[in-house]
């Protein structure tokens, strides 16, 4: 176990973990191993997904990002959306909602990435009423350094 925290911390040190670099742009291509992600919009205030018996109503309200993800590497990839957080102006993180998601996104938006191709698509957070997300963080795996966005 103690080799196992070494190596993190060494794997974080020297270079494994996220950098102190300005977020991407909305709009601009962010990379994070091989995936490469480009924000198209937040929108904010929406207190259901879905539609019918399947709807799913927000504890607050719902934020939703328009994401488009690239294979940038050699085999297929699945996204893990459950591996990205959005962060509000104090530095507040937000765990997207993957029961939302699921209702906002096509069956293909689960299946692997095939290299060379991009899917398009929408995360999905919880939010309370009021936040703004400033900044989104776009992971390839839950445990990769990451890379930070912004939402406006």
């Amino acid at each position: 176990m103690l080799l196992l925290g070494a190596g993190a911390g060494a794997w974080y040190f020297f270079g494994g973990g996220a950098d102190d670099s300005e977020p991407v742009a909305l709009g601009g291509a962010g990379r994070d191993g091989d995936f490469e992600f480009v924000v198209s919009g937040v929108k904010c205030g929406t207190p259901t997904v879905g539609s019918g018996a399947a709807a799913i109503r927000a504890q607050g309200v719902y934020c939703i990002v328009g994401i488009q993800v690239a294979n940038r590497g050699a085999a297929p990839r699945r996204f893990d959306g459950s591996a990205q957080k959005v962060l509000d102006s104090s530095g507040t993180e937000y765990t997207s909602d993957t029961g939302a998601e699921r209702q906002a996104n096509p069956v293909t938006w689960y299946e692997a990435v095939v290299p060379g191709e991009a899917v398009k698509g929408q995360l999905v957070f919880d939010v309370p009423a009021g936040t703004k997300p400033t900044e989104i963080e776009m992971h390839e795996t839950l445990l990769s350094a990451g890379v930070q966005m912004r939402l406006a």
